[in-house]
């Protein structure tokens, strides 16, 4: 199901029979059910989703960070609004000097890259979302932009066949109740009012969950309650490449497109400065492991996948235990590693110190649900 689905979902308001499961809400929060408008937050959630789309290659230059938002808005077709009251109290001041990087990237990750020239380290400001654009804040006031939104969840307590018959860990969720939790621990996890935050709250009921919250929360609600939907797939495909790269530019190519975007991993298979050393594909049924293997004059490669379910995050894991042996590589290496694997699809990038005077590897790993 694509995110846009998802919105609409989110959207078909239906009041709930009963009351909510968890402990009586304030009044405040009861009267938010009745007045419920979430076109605001609809709108305010797909400029997010622009902003991640829409690619922008800005001018390298020097320039003031006010400047500096006008020219990105404008290469990417969105409003950029700051609250530089707030954000002042973070250091964070439109005449702060700011280098712009000219290598492509979306526009959300270049902003993530500009931000991170000013400030300071105890408080980041956040990037929100408008309904006509972007909104950068502090954590402290970004709370004024809550929003209610109603997220359906009452097809997650369907029962599911285990990923494996001594694998007990593989329950679905029992209720609601469940799911608020696991919310509050992965989103925001200082910063819900329940918890003495300021950002956010959950009304738990039988079916569903109504958020209070801005628009980049509720998007990563929704991407979540739609990768706890399909976390178990019949089977994930894998593709798999090792690739000789050097860690400055392997960083360069992560920091544009993402560190876990599939975009970030085409993006180092097609640069000219990595060198291919493996590519390979492989299917592993959940509950399962399976392992691919090569070997030529020049180099002995086997990589094992595992996947398994992890009961406390709901989430479906890969192990994997890559073993690189020849002079193409310098000698051996090894790579063990856990990766969480949020579907319907995942990326990994993961970088194999360098022997001697080799340069790094990177192994570049992607799963698709099937």
């Amino acid at each position: 199901m694509s995110l846009g689905a998802l919105l609409v979902g989110m959207m078909a308001f239906t009041s709930p029979q009963t009351g909510p499961e968890n402990a009586p809400a304030p009044a405040v929060e009861s009267t938010v059910a009745l007045n419920m408008t979430p076109d605001p937050i609809v709108r305010s959630i797909q400029r997010l989703q622009d902003a991640e789309r829409v690619r922008v290659s800005p001018p390298a230059r020097e320039l003031q960070l006010e400047e500096v938002l006008e020219i990105l808005a404008g290469l990417g077709g969105l409003r950029i609004d700051a609250d530089w009251t707030a954000l002042g109290t973070i250091g964070i001041n439109p005449d702060d000097r700011v280098t712009l990087d000219p290598q492509p990237g979306s526009l959300r990750i270049v902003l993530d890259q500009i931000l991170t020239q000013v400030g300071a380290d105890y408080e980041r400001p956040v990037i929100d979302g408008s309904p006509d654009g972007l909104r950068l804040t502090t954590v402290s006031n970004v709370g004024r932009h809550a929003s209610p939104l109603l997220h359906p969840v009452a097809d997650l307590f369907e029962p599911r066949v285990p990923l494996a018959a001594s694998d007990s860990a593989s329950t679905p969720f029992q209720n609601a109740a469940e799911i608020t939790a696991l919310i509050r621990n992965l989103i925001i996890t200082d910063d819900w009012y329940e918890v003495g935050g300021s950002v956010g709250r959950v009304e738990t009921h039988p079916r569903s969950l109504l958020i209070m919250a801005p628009a980049f929360v509720q998007l990563e609600v929704g991407r979540l309650l739609e990768s706890l939907r399909i976390a178990h797939p019949d089977r994930v495909a894998f593709s798999i490449s090792v690739v000789e790269i050097q860690a400055s530019e392997l960083d360069r190519l992560r920091l544009a497109h993402g560190p876990k975007a599939p975009a970030s991993i085409i993006a180092i298979r097609k640069s000219p400065l990595a060198t291919k050393v493996f590519d390979g594909e492989l299917n592993v049924e959940p509950g399962g492991s399976a392992t691919i293997g090569a070997s030529d004059a020049a180099l002995e490669t086997s990589i094992t996948l595992t996947l398994r379910w992890d009961a406390a995050r709901h989430r479906l894991r890969c192990g994997l235990r890559a073993t690189l042996i020849g002079a193409a590589v310098g000698g051996t290496r090894k790579i063990e590693t856990d990766i969480d694997l949020v579907m319907p699809v995942a990326a990994s990038v993961m970088l194999v110190p360098a022997l001697a005077d080799q340069r790094p590897l990177a192994l570049l790993l992607t799963a698709r649900a099937d």
